[in-house]
């Protein structure tokens, strides 16, 4: 039965987050472009490539990454059971507050006045959805000479916990280490 509600309630939430009726990028943390981000940024001069140099990024190292315990890879997972296991971390975070989650994926950051959100964005089934992980490094870096170039894949590994901001809770996985 447990099992029943559990798909249920992903489903529902990745119907919602697929919803894409009304885009609206106003407290959209992921930074996802809408078509008017696009027509307008065309008519404010192009679309401006990333002027992060992948060649400054240095990683915490494929070994400290690999012998870090793990309770949650993600990485071994197939696309649609990392989907349905990031819906449910949002679903019900309680149930892994403090473990040690490891994730795949490209790498971006929305960058807030105060202060950025890095993402590792995993590549979802149907492509419309891709499900992140939001992390912040154990080891402190400057944004964006030490910071790998956006869509650049990279592999993270932290410790899940979820935190309040603005009256709203938010998952991220803290002290993460970066490949």
């Amino acid at each position: 039965m447990k099992k029943v509600l559990l798909l249920v309630i992903s489903a529902l939430f990745v119907l919602n987050l697929c919803s894409c009726a009304k885009s609206n990028n106003n407290g959209n943390r992921t930074g996802a472009k809408t078509v008017d981000d696009i027509l307008n940024e065309a008519e404010n001069g192009g679309y401006k490539e990333s002027e992060t140099s992948p060649a400054k990024f240095s990683g915490d190292g494929e070994k400290a990454i690999t012998d870090k315990k793990c309770d949650i890879d993600l990485t071994a997972m197939d696309s649609n059971m990392v989907t349905a296991t990031v819906n449910d971390f949002y679903a019900n975070p309680e149930n892994y507050i403090g473990k040690i989650i490891k994730a795949r994926g490209t790498f971006d950051v929305y960058e807030a006045e105060t202060r950025n959100y890095y993402l590792c964005v995993m590549t979802d089934p149907t492509g419309c959805c891709s499900p992140s992980v939001e992390f912040l490094l154990k080891n402190e870096r400057k944004y964006p000479d030490e910071f790998p170039a956006k869509n650049e894949t990279v592999t993270v590994i932290g410790e899940f916990e979820t935190y309040l901001e603005d009256g709203k809770k938010y998952c991220q996985l803290k002290d993460s280490l970066i490949n």
